[in-house]
């Protein structure tokens, strides 16, 4: 990382988002290159073969099952552990002016990307009405929003099946939490639906009822315990 600094003249302050895109990359792939040689075949070594079977040239990586139920059941826990020793470490290792809000910076490294292009999907094959109080967002773009269903602070990825069109006030009241278990049936039909007419098959291409129960049930599991409902409720829904 300190070579890349040097060779590009980046000021020492500089975010590693404020990177350029391609410079980005090429740090990521070699980052991941020498995690394939040097860290998963040595925490392979630590952990006696229990977690996990690889092979690098052919790209292959499979957790024990019992080990990759645990990891989704309890993920969130794991992810602020393992980002709580990251910070330690780095406090250690790292001159304290670099190290302020540390836990914060670690915790944003997964940022969230736009959500313009599943916008445009959603309101192509879908009413064009809020998820959660049904009421008509084909009036105001602006007030208009793509919510992650299972909670994005969970699940940290962008997948159609997660995404629905949600108003302003349902966006901001639901923030981070979960929802009542009506809405997770109404998801499971939604989705039904929507893989039916929409032909681009990598949106679904991950996609089960059971995987949406799951992560449904795992997040509360790891303490997104606050069940939300919209306030009102614009006529029927679903």
């Amino acid at each position: 990382m300190q070579k890349y600094a040097n060779d590009n003249a980046i000021p020492s302050e500089w975010q590693f988002d404020q990177l350029v895109d391609s410079l980005q990359l090429k740090i990521v792939n070699e980052v991941k290159r020498d995690c394939k040689q040097n860290v998963i075949g040595a925490f392979y070594g630590d952990t006696v073969g229990i977690f996990y079977e690889f092979d690098i040239k052919q790209a292959h990586f499979r957790f024990n099952k019992p080990v990759y139920q645990f990891m989704k059941k309890y993920q969130r826990i794991l992810i602020n552990l393992t980002n709580y020793h990251l910070g330690k470490y780095l406090e250690k290792v790292n001159e304290a002016t670099s190290t302020m809000a540390l836990l914060s910076k670690i915790e944003v490294i997964s940022k969230r990307s736009s959500l313009e292009t599943f916008y445009k999907v959603l309101t192509q094959f879908e009413q064009n009405r809020c998820f959660y109080c049904n009421c008509d967002l084909s009036t105001n773009r602006r007030k208009t929003h793509v919510d992650h269903f299972i909670p994005w602070s969970f699940v940290q990825n962008d997948n159609l099946w997660n995404l629905v069109l949600a108003c302003n006030d349902c966006n901001l009241q639901k923030s981070d939490k979960i929802t009542a278990r009506f809405y997770l049936e109404s998801m499971l039909e939604r989705n039904h639906n929507l893989v039916s007419i929409v032909r681009e098959p990598t949106y679904f291409s991950t996609y089960e009822n059971k995987k949406l129960v799951d992560l449904y049930d795992y997040s509360i599991m790891n303490g997104y315990t606050t069940l939300w409902e919209p306030r009102k409720v614009h006529g029927l829904k679903h």
